[in-house]
């Protein structure tokens, strides 16, 4: 007798069984394949320094990798030093109870030429000071901690330190309008792939709340934009190439 249709499904549908998690696992091992980079000095350092895996774009040229190594280092030294404070008796006075920045033993590289000025990120609440500092080094702790357990929660063979570590809050100001908390929160990151791609994502946040009299004002939107070694990403303008939500 012919099969009937239903028996020719179930055929149909057991002939790939074991498929997908078989092409999971590949997936899973291509994300942290070794970069192969003997012959490329700039990628080498770049894969040393930032434990970069996987993926790689053969079309990045070795200037563009030095420019990546050298803007990633200079992001961890400005998180350090805004994080440290200034010299003693200034107006940002060295707090030693909050230096301890994930990035505190970065250096400029011997042979990276003359170091750039290491800019002070934009860290802004009603705290100020010492205090200012310690509240942002529980906002980036708190922040690195939740990507480091979600990559480790997932399917995927990423090194959850790899991932947190790309991971940079550039700015972020608080305003409480003498109310006690928080009525306007906006902040930006850049979030670095874990892999050769070169790539990064920057996120701008906004999400302000205020009760009135007779109602509530509030908003809240996110801007993504990808950037690259030669692509700086601009600064949010809501046009091609974002991502936004209004909420």
């Amino acid at each position: 007798h012919p099969p009937s249709p239903n028996s020719k499904r179930k055929r149909v549908a057991g002939d790939g069984e074991g498929d997908g998690p078989r092409k999971q696992a590949r997936f899973g091992n291509l994300l942290v394949q070794e970069i192969e980079s003997a012959d490329r000095p700039w990628l080498r350092r770049a894969v040393d320094f930032f434990g970069l895996q996987g993926y790689l774009d053969t079309s990045i040229s070795e200037e563009q990798w030095k420019r990546y190594v050298q803007r990633r280092i200079l992001d961890e030294l400005a998180e350090a030093a805004t994080l440290r404070g200034g010299p003693e008796g200034s107006e940002t006075e060295v707090d030693c109870t909050s230096a301890g920045s994930a990035f505190s033993r970065t250096a400029w590289p011997e042979g990276f030429g003359p170091q750039p000025v290491v800019p002070e990120l934009g860290f802004e609440s009603y705290r100020g000071g010492p205090g200012e500092r310690r509240f942002a080094r529980g906002v980036l702790e708190n922040i690195r901690a939740s990507v480091n357990a979600a990559v480790a929660s997932s399917s995927l063979k990423l090194d959850p330190d790899v991932v947190s570590r790309g991971v940079f809050l550039n700015s972020y100001h608080v305003n409480d309008a003498d109310e006690g908390e928080p009525c306007t929160v906006t902040t930006s990151a850049r979030i670095y792939a874990p892999n050769g791609s070169g790539r990064f994502v920057d996120l701008e946040y906004e999400n302000h709340h205020r009760s009135r009299s007779s109602f509530i004002e509030r908003h809240s939107y996110l801007y993504a934009r990808k950037g690259d070694m030669g692509l700086e990403a601009p600064p949010s303008s809501g046009g091609s190439g974002s991502l936004k939500r209004r909420g």
